[in-house]
């Protein structure tokens, strides 16, 4: 069973408090365990699966404990039906699977804990350009009627 680990408390974060989920939930950490200097979300993934072993799980289990926290309190506050995880959260999640969710049922409220699903996303590493596309549409989705007839084709046009 996954459950927080007796004395978390965090280290020192760069305003000086302890425990902060920029210190503790990093994907710097997780490139230097892999033995990368950067790259991407994919890169990192194929490195940390392929040093799998007691550091890498470690690690992973104790920013999993860490995103826990910072989510049994979305939960406990907004109750949402899902979660969905990105970029290196996303690989957090994929590298112990049902932990995360163990997590928060054992911190977060009975009835939201149990409600809650929590997905990895599907966009992968076209995230950032579908939302740039989705912003060059902005003002279409935001209100379609607004834009007017839009013309046909001409196929006679070439």
């Amino acid at each position: 069973m996954a459950t927080p680990s007796s004395g978390l408390t965090g280290g020192p974060a760069t305003a000086g408090a302890t425990g902060c989920l920029e210190t503790e939930v990093s994907q710097s950490s997780l490139f230097s365990l892999a033995g990368l200097e950067s790259g991407d979300a994919v890169e990192l993934e194929h490195a940390l699966r392929n040093t799998a072993g007691t550091a890498t799980a470690t690690e992973v289990a104790r920013q999993l404990e860490f995103l826990a926290i910072a989510l049994r309190n979305t939960v406990n506050i907004f109750n949402p039906e899902a979660i969905v995880l990105d970029g290196f959260l996303g690989i957090l999640h994929a590298l112990a699977p049902g932990t995360l969710e163990e997590l928060i049922r054992f911190q977060a409220l009975d009835g939201p804990a149990e409600e809650v699903k929590i997905h990895r996303s599907a966009l992968g590493p076209d995230l950032m350009m579908i939302g740039a596309a989705e912003l060059a549409f902005a003002r279409f989705l935001a209100d379609p009627a607004s834009v007017g007839i839009l013309p046909a084709p001409n196929p006679l046009k070439g």
